[in-house]
């Protein structure tokens, strides 16, 4: 039987925590095994502990006394052992919803092989004008990626910087969204962070540190991919929509900053 947990980081965005469980998590057809919950620093919890309390054989809170970031708390619950053993880890953004009712099931039914290491959805914007996915589909030369790293640590310290950036790059992937042929399964290199899959085979060899609170993650699991020799596999059968209003952005400008450095 597939067996699946959904990760969820809490920074300050408790009632769409809650509303993502309830109204998208809890509607699927197949439930996930486990949903885990991390608070990386808010004090406003008691929606989820009512959550918690309504539903203890499947929804879990985590508390490690400080913020680590997305993919840093992501991993420090890696390392207690609580994510061991299940056939597919999502570790999401909370202001994503699924395109229908089969999403876990659709997943479980995919015939996954042992190199694939995590699985890339299809995430739409919620205009459905543009596909996060894939991300990167191949690898830059090792100094394009090193000054791709430095510039976005720039960019994430100055908030005009950022809403610069946000807009262009917005408008960079408007103009060539319909460039290329979303709608075949490849491998890719890359996978967009706000919707992530991993696979048990990813997750049973996974031993890394990531020092970074937010920025690059994308980069830095496609690089333990290759370490591990695992494929990032993009399936656009598997659809979510990113609504793209949370996690970060409902803290306003400065603290969003903030929380990705």
């Amino acid at each position: 039987m597939c067996s699946i947990a959904h990760v969820l980081v809490c920074y300050y965005n408790e009632d769409e925590i809650y509303s993502f469980i309830t109204d998208q998590v809890f509607k699927q057809t197949l439930l996930p095994e486990k949903v885990f919950i991390i608070n990386n620093g808010s004090e406003k919890l008691g929606k989820l502990l009512e959550l918690v309390r309504r539903y203890e054989d499947r929804v879990q809170l985590f508390n490690f006394g400080e913020n680590l970031g997305y993919l840093g708390a992501f991993i420090a619950l890696l390392k207690r052992g609580a994510l061991r053993g299940y056939d597919f880890v999502i570790l999401s953004n909370s202001d994503v919803r699924f395109d229908g009712d089969a999403f876990y099931r659709d997943l479980c039914s995919y015939p996954l092989t042992d190199d694939i290491g995590l699985i890339a959805p299809d995430i739409l914007s919620r205009d459905h004008r543009y596909h996060l996915n894939p991300y990167m589909r191949v690898r830059p030369p090792l100094g394009k990626l090193k000054a791709k790293l430095r510039f976005l640590k720039l960019i994430y310290s100055n908030p005009v910087l950022y809403l610069i950036y946000t807009a262009l790059y917005n408008l960079k992937r408007n103009i060539f969204r319909g460039a290329q042929d979303l709608r075949r399964e490849m491998d890719i290199y890359a996978p967009h962070g706000s919707f992530l899959v991993f696979t048990k085979a990813m997750i049973s060899r996974f031993n890394f540190s990531y020092n970074a609170l937010l920025f690059g993650e994308e980069i830095f699991l496609g690089e333990v991919c290759l370490r591990l020799g695992l494929k990032v596999r993009y399936l656009p059968d598997l659809r979510v929509i990113h609504e793209e209003h949370s996690t970060t952005r409902l803290l306003g400008i400065e603290r969003n900053l903030r929380y990705r450095r």
